[in-house]
């Protein structure tokens, strides 16, 4: 019988419950029902059936009685079931996507009023948005067009703080304003 350090469930004599209510799982992975499938049964007994069918007893869950649910199964296919179950769990998470937004000093209103409406339904779909404004040319040496652009990505970010959120105040990197906006 396999003893693993690194797994955080209780196998064989690590199981401090004196009873428990025994499944057990054959090498082709299907529940078997028959003598001792479901039922009570003294904690020496079900790890003599471990012993008999050399595999594993496993403890995976504790009903309202105090029970203890164990499986017969080679720990290593349990342990990697779960591994297995918590990566396709983690797959099917959705992760917002990151979507930039990319704004211009002298932008007019009803652009802006654009922007500000697709950055809206990036945030309430879930995304992410990077507002970024570029300074090109001698605009980048202005501390005036500078002034200007950071009131701009201020007025942007309060126009979505209903939907979202800053994480931090607008930052210069090189010629370019960022602000990263994160849904609410």
């Amino acid at each position: 019988m396999k003893n693993n350090k690194k797994i955080s469930v209780r196998v064989n004599d690590e199981i401090t419950s004196r009873e428990v209510r025994v499944v057990y799982i054959n090498q082709e992975g299907l529940e078997l029902e028959g003598e001792i499938s479901g039922k009570i049964l003294p904690l020496e007994e079900a790890l003599e059936y471990a012993d008999k069918w050399d595999t594993d007893l496993i403890e995976i869950a504790t009903d309202k009685n105090g029970v203890s649910i164990c499986k017969l199964m080679d720990l290593d296919k349990y342990l990697y079931q779960e591994k297995k179950k918590a990566k396709a769990a983690k797959a099917s998470q959705k992760k917002g996507d990151q979507k930039e937004i990319k704004l211009g000093v002298d932008i007019a209103d009803n652009d802006f009023a654009t922007k500000e409406h697709h950055a809206r339904e990036f945030l309430l779909k879930g995304d992410n948005v990077k507002v970024t404004l570029q300074l090109r040319g001698r605009r980048k040496d202005s501390q005036v067009i500078k002034d200007q652009a950071m009131a701009l990505v201020l007025r942007f970010s309060d126009s979505l703080s209903d939907v979202g959120k800053t994480s931090s105040m607008p930052v210069w990197q090189g010629p370019r304003l960022i602000l990263q906006i994160n849904p609410r």
